[in-house]
């Protein structure tokens, strides 16, 4: 008898230990073919040509997975001085001037940051939903001031009794917008309000992945689903997990890109979305909520007889990069005039060094060279005097 009873444990521990090496096995197949699905999508998009692209969202997704864009790529993508632009432009610019190491507060004599902060509504919105958690995406990212406490109101109505987020009282729950909002959420700190809306959102999720995904959802709302759960915290890497990773890899075709669901043809909008997934994945985080991030800032000004001519409280530092090529590559940013001459600065907007008057650099308070390579933080600042 106690014979019979030890083989039936021994029978049922070995059973557990093949089931929990069979569900490991599967998903350890999940997650490597998702890093294999990224390294390929950035192979992909070498491969393409450069001049099709003509998404700014596609290409600060490319370039924050790694991926090379030219500078005059994003310069073409970057809006005119003239241009009318929508929230989403003004998000997706800003990032992308950010990225490219311009100044977003100053962009071609724009400041990019202050026109978006101003097209919040009295109502905290700006806008639809989902325009409105772009928005303040955007604005946590690069630090600027907005009506935060507007936008948790509106997110606090707009959460179904499920955990999920809807545009529409008494819709289903949206998946593109419940997983942007997930990606907010983390952004409102120590915010009761936020973490409560966080779990939910992350619970409706869960619920969400272990149903039949029947219909499928397509590329976007799993990528935007993906993305919220990283940054939220969320490790993807988890069996409960698997069933969103695997929906997004049976869109992938066989020419390499991604399509809206699966069967379908490779589509722009599904491919950078894929990526985007698969890159918060890979990096621990979304491209919106660490873009800015992987890039180091300085402070510049650039004060004459006293006068301040220009003025940025961050600016995008390049590897290696000196005082006098950033001075010039902000002043090329913004249409500025500037003269300089074997590592001497001669003049800006007119404004000209003379036998009684130099302009002198210094560095975080003390006089410098302009050739001293810079580092992230450092408050760099030219003085005509």
């Amino acid at each position: 008898m106690i014979d019979r009873k030890r083989k039936s444990v021994w029978a049922v521990a070995v059973l557990c230990l093949f089931l929990a090496a069979g569900l490991s096995s599967c998903f350890g197949v999940t997650a490597n073919s998702a890093k294999s699905a990224r390294d390929k999508l950035l192979e992909y998009y070498a491969e393409a040509d450069e001049s099709k692209l003509n998404n700014s969202a596609e290409a600060l997704i490319l370039l924050s997975a790694g991926g090379l864009v030219s500078q005059e790529t994003v310069e073409r993508l970057l809006p005119s001085g003239d241009q009318a632009q929508s929230i989403a432009t003004l998000c997706s610019s800003i990032y992308l001037a950010e990225f490219a190491k311009l100044d977003s507060r100053s962009y071609l004599g724009q400041n990019l940051v202050a026109l978006l902060a101003e097209r919040q509504l009295e109502d905290g919105s700006f806008g639809f939903l989902e325009e409105t958690v772009s928005a303040a995406l955007t604005l946590e990212n690069v630090g600027a001031s907005y009506d935060r406490d507007g936008v948790i109101r509106l997110l606090i109505a707009a959460q179904r009794p499920d955990g999920g987020f809807c545009a529409q009282e008494g819709a289903e729950p949206d998946l593109t917008l419940t997983g942007l909002t997930l990606s907010l959420l983390p952004c409102f700190g120590e915010d009761y309000r936020a973490a409560i809306l966080e779990e939910r959102a992350v619970e409706y999720l869960k619920q969400y992945s272990a149903g039949t995904l029947d219909p499928p959802p397509d590329c976007a709302a799993l990528s935007a689903a993906i993305c919220g759960l990283v940054d939220a915290g969320q490790d993807l890497t988890k069996t409960e997990w698997s069933p969103l990773i695997s929906a997004l890899l049976n869109c992938e075709t066989k020419s390499g890109g991604f399509s809206v669901q699966p069967d379908l043809a490779a589509d722009p909008d599904s491919t950078s979305a894929a990526l985007a997934a698969l890159e918060a994945v890979d990096y621990g985080g979304s491209w919106w909520n660490t873009a800015i991030q992987r890039s180091g800032v300085v402070s510049l000004s650039i004060v004459a007889n006293g006068t301040v001519l220009h003025q940025t409280g961050r600016f995008g530092l390049l590897d290696k990069e000196s005082a006098l090529s950033l001075t010039s590559r902000f002043c090329a940013a913004n249409g500025i005039e500037i003269e300089f001459q074997l590592g001497r600065l001669l003049s800006v907007d007119g404004h000209e060094k003379s036998g009684n008057q130099d302009w002198k650099l210094s560095i975080n308070g003390t006089e410098a060279s302009p050739e001293a390579p810079l580092s992230a933080g450092d408050e760099v600042v030219w003085n005509l005097s």
